[in-house]
């Protein structure tokens, strides 16, 4: 494989990893290049936060996160977690426990 053939493959590696998401009105957005590790829950404070009967959680490094215009509000939810959401549009956005500072959740 010649070497820009080589190269283009990875480019096109690296973008198939890369995701993009944000809030509702646009304000908040963020980029991620890991994989995340998703999951539901179920538990009262996602509940609550989602309004929804459970919440879809994408894990990921903190690491892998890039704010692209303003990083989220963050409110404490719990004696254990904290949230970070839009004050503009309400969405929620994150979920990061204290025990773990070096993983995220994005909803």
């Amino acid at each position: 494989m010649e070497r820009s053939s080589r190269m283009d493959t990875m480019t096109a590696q690296a973008i198939a990893l890369e995701r993009t998401g944000g809030c509702l009105c646009g304000k908040i957005r963020y980029r991620v290049t890991a994989d995340p590790r998703v999951h539901y829950c179920h538990c009262d404070m996602c509940r609550r936060a989602t309004g929804s009967a459970f919440a879809v959680l994408a894990w990921v490094s903190s690491g892998s996160v890039s704010w692209l215009c303003e990083a989220p509000a963050v409110r404490r939810s719990s004696p254990i977690a904290q949230r970070g959401f839009c004050q503009a549009c309400g969405s929620p956005l994150t979920l990061s426990y204290d025990a773990d500072p070096g993983q995220i959740a994005l909803h």
